[in-house]
Formats: structure tokens, sequence, C-alpha cells
């Protein structure tokens, strides 16, 4: 992304009315022992966990100040037959759960310990079909797939009383195939922002969910102020925050970061700007906690070699204001 481009862009958010999503400057956290990029990150029992490939876990306890405590690692390796990269994760209560990727159907589960280390990875109900690179959520009780790589189907289960999930069922399908997206869950709707067709878009759909877990027709909301795909993504409040990503192609990378506020009807607001990344990257990921959100590792590409990044920045969520406000 060139300079000009994204001073243009970031001059048209902040003319934008309404309120802004405030967050602190990025603060450099303790890092990884080694580069991440395409992992998936939870929060279970205020535990960070970093899940990479292969199934290759590190960990980090929270603490109340915000800070990461010493990270622990584990070769946690999952099960033959799981896919190694472009796999994705979700968390329910004290159990991580992770799906598909390279073009494997399997999903499994492990267990927090109190320690913060994981029970090894289990089997669990596989997907109907093999998937890799969309996105998952739980919510309500229910475990859901959405999308993947020239994919628009949406599948969810049933989490079962002892963490095993049940059958995977097929509900609403998405309107366009979508991967590299993210996908969120605020007041009975699922929202799924941006991602690629072909090439990244800045489509966001809203569906809402019933009582039965399955989803009502997928309807069009406020679109991203330019397309993104491979961001890291978190929704806090009322409020979802969008860092990083590719807009164009792999090479067109930002710093940029957005946010929007969910209206009590479902819809999203016009997008504002956030305090930038400290480096353009994309397959990062974001997790929140508290009033805090971590942005983890992520990739630049670049001629003469690429950087994969072992960083863990911080940002501070600070009380919304309206704009025009000191």
């Amino acid at each position: 992304m060139t300079f000009g481009r994204t001073m243009a862009l970031a001059a048209l958010l902040l003319a934008l009315p309404g309120e802004a999503a405030s967050l602190g400057l990025a603060e450099p956290m303790r890092t990884l022992n080694g580069g991440v990029f395409n992992h998936q990150c939870v929060v279970v029992n205020n535990v960070l966990y970093v899940i990479s490939q292969k199934g290759y876990v590190a960990w980090s306890k929270l603490g109340g100040d915000g800070d990461l405590g010493p990270w622990g690692y584990a070769a946690n390796l999952f099960p033959e037959g799981m896919g190694q990269n472009y796999f994705c994760a979700a968390a329910w209560l004290d159990r991580i759960y992770v799906m598909g990727g390279d073009q494997s159907a399997l999903v499994v589960m492990a267990r927090a310990k109190p320690d913060g280390s994981l029970e090894p990875w289990k089997k669990t109900t596989a997907l109907p079909e093999p998937r890799f690179y969309g996105a998952a959520v739980a919510v309500g009780g229910q475990l859901y797939y959405v999308g993947g790589q020239y994919h628009r189907r949406v599948f969810h289960a049933r989490i079962l009383g002892d963490g095993g999930i049940g059958e995977w069922k097929e509900t609403e399908r998405l309107p366009a195939n979508r991967y590299g997206m993210q996908v969120f869950s605020h007041g009975g709707y699922l929202y799924v922002v941006g991602g690629t067709a072909i090439k990244p878009v800045d489509t966001v759909f809203r569906s809402k969910l019933k009582a039965d877990g399955s989803l009502e027709k997928w309807r069009r909301t406020e679109p991203l102020p330019e397309p993104r795909s491979g961001y890291g993504g978190v929704v806090a409040g009322e409020d979802v925050f969008v860092f990083g990503g590719a807009l164009g192609n792999d090479a067109e990378l930002t710093t940029s970061a957005v946010a929007t506020t969910i209206g009590a009807d479902g819809h999203f607001s016009a997008w504002r700007e956030l305090p930038w990344l400290p480096m353009a990257a994309c397959g990062l990921q974001a997790v929140r906690w508290r009033n805090w959100i971590y942005v983890v590792g992520g990739i630049t590409l670049k001629e003469g070699g690429n950087t994969v990044w072992n960083t863990v920045w911080r940002y501070r969520i600070e009380e919304k204001t309206q704009k025009g406000e000191p």
C-alpha cells in the first residue's frame, strides 16, 4: 500500500462522524521463541494460546495488568491425518477445538490444564467434508465452521457435555465463496468480514442465529473501507476491530487498523481508523482479554526474503468518545 493511498484512506475514515473506538498505541510484549503465521490464537482460563503448524502450542498466562507471563511450549502434535496448515480454531469453556486444514475434515480438541498446558489432542466428530482456510466460532453451545477456500457452505454442531461435538449439520450458505476471513458473534448474529473470493473483498455478511443453532439468510451490512484478507480481528463489547492483512494481493500488505460499532439492529456503523500496526503483515491473529487486544505473529512478503514475525503487540481498549470531543 503506497503512503499516499494510506493517507487518503486515513483522511476519509477520520472525517466520518460517529463514535470513535479508542485504543492506545501498540505496545511490544514478550515475544515468542519463533515466528508464526496462519496460526490460531484463543484465550482460555486467562491463558493466551498460540497454535501453529502441526499442533505446536505456546501459552502464556495473562496478568491482571495485561502483561504476558513466560511462554510455555509443547510439541503437542496433531493426530495423524489432521491438516497441518490453514486450519481454524475456537474455544468453549476449557476446551480448544481445531478444524480442517490442508484438505482434511478432521476435528480435534484438547482440554486446558490448570498450569496452562494442554492435554493431548483427541479426535472428535469430523466435518462433513475436507476444508481449509475457513473460519470458526463457538457461541451458545454450538460450534460453527464457515466457508473455506472456494466454498460457501456453513456447518454447525452442538458441543456435548463431555466436550465432544455432535453431528455436523449444514445451515444457510454464504452468498459467495469466502476464505481468509474472520467470523465474529455478537448480539445473536454471526458476521463474516472481508476475506478472499478470487481476490480480497470488502463485503460484510451477517446472519441471525436461530434457537436450534441454524442461521437465517445472510444479509449485507457496512463493508470494509477497502478489500482485506488474512487480517487479525476481534469483537470487544459492541466494537469489531480489524488489524493488518492483505488489500489487493499477498504483496500489498497494510499496517492500518479499523473498527466499527455494531448497532442495536445488528448493522455496522461506518468504519473508523485506529492506531496502526508497527509493521505491514498478513496471516496474523488477534485476541481480546478484558481491556486489552493482543496481535500475534504474521508474515511480511517482500523481495529478497519474507519476514515471519514472533511479535506480540498489545493495545489497551479505552473508553469510547464522540467525534469532536477532547
